[in-house]
């Protein structure tokens, strides 16, 4: 049986990824977690893998305690969007991967599987969807996006150094029941009556449901081979979602008024106002409002899902509706201390 490092195993992806493993049967899992993680995120994952290790990522001796022994690496492990500041996007983002992959190489790992993001090639004005191949975008409105290119970049330079290709899997924004970021807030917004949308109806807004998500990480370790260079790879659903479609439909499930529409060009206006406000004295719903940002969930975007067809044989399977049906249940039965 193949032995399984999965680091950020208390998250989000890593609950679910050591979930889908464990069913398989396939596999030794050891689940890394931090310190700080939540004690009852910690006993749900116990349930799935074979030993739970505490421990930084940002540290380079527990990374090195991480993967010893180990035969495969994911890297779930991240630092969230608009809960930390650039030095510990930094840390966690970049810092981690780079021990992780030089620990993966010292101790002869097969393979390392990193999660990305989409995000970082969005192609703003082009009017294409993305593909594996578009550019860094250049308009960078938060740190973590910041962060992710850096760590791409980063991450092509030492597999070259050291000769130790990785697999970067780039998912389109994650949902499911165990993805509490932003869901919770947004849910939230809703039912109190206080979410307004500004995107055009058509605009897309890609999703994909973290179930769908860690079978591609389970795909990549299974059909990936030998590499001569870092494999990169769009995971997105091609459901044709919207941002208005998304709030709407939640709307409608928790019987909720349907979120008034404001004028763009007036939510474009008020962004520069916004911007001009130091991050720490903004209230929590304006943290990632910028100009930038408000022009990209007006034009929307959309990407190019071919090379994980090609090469995993990948499509997502999770319909929206079904996946989100899934995640109002969990908010209602576990309710928002649990999303927050």
């Amino acid at each position: 049986m193949k032995k399984i490092v999965v680091v950020g195993a208390a998250g989000g992806l890593g609950l679910t990824l050591c979930e889908q493993l464990a069913r398989s049967k396939r596999y030794i899992i050891r689940g890394c977690v931090a310190p700080w993680e939540r004690n009852k995120r910690v006993e749900e994952l116990r349930s799935y893998v074979s030993e739970v290790f505490v421990g930084d990522v940002t540290k380079k001796s527990d990374v090195d305690l991480m993967l010893r022994g180990m035969d495969i690496a994911v890297n779930c492990a991240a630092a969230l969007a608009d809960k930390h500041e650039k030095e510990v996007q930094y840390l966690v983002n970049v810092r981690g991967n780079d021990f992780l992959i030089r620990a993966a190489k010292h101790f002869g790992l097969q393979k390392m599987v990193v999660i990305s993001t989409a995000g970082v090639a969005t192609g703003l004005g082009q009017g294409v969807p993305d593909d594996e191949n578009s550019p860094f975008r250049r308009y960078l409105h938060n740190y973590h996006i910041w962060s992710k290119i850096e760590n791409e970049k980063n991450l092509a330079k030492v597999s070259r150094e050291i000769n130790f290709p990785c697999i970067i899997l780039r998912p389109a924004s994650i949902y499911g029941p165990h993805m509490t970021f932003r869901w919770g807030e947004i849910i939230s917004y809703i039912k109190n009556g206080t979410m307004k949308v500004f995107d055009h109806p058509d605009s897309r807004y890609p999703l994909i449901h973290e179930r769908d998500l860690a079978r591609a990480v389970e795909l990549s370790i299974e059909r990936i081979g030998s590499l001569r260079t870092n494999e990169i790879m769009i995971i997105s659903s091609d459901e044709p979602t919207s941002l208005s479609s998304i709030v709407n439909f939640i709307a409608q499930e928790i019987k909720a008024p349907l979120p008034p529409r404001l004028p763009y060009w007036a939510v474009l206006a008020a962004s520069y106002v916004i911007a001009l406000v130091p991050m720490r004295l903004r209230p929590k719903q304006f943290q990632l409002i910028s100009p930038w940002s408000v022009r990209e969930y007006r034009q929307g975007h959309a990407y190019v899902t071919d090379k994980a067809k090609r090469l995993l044989g990948f499509a997502a399977e999770v319909p929206f509706q079904e996946g989100m049906r899934e995640v109002l249940r969990n908010y209602n039965e576990k309710g928002i201390s649990h999303w927050g």
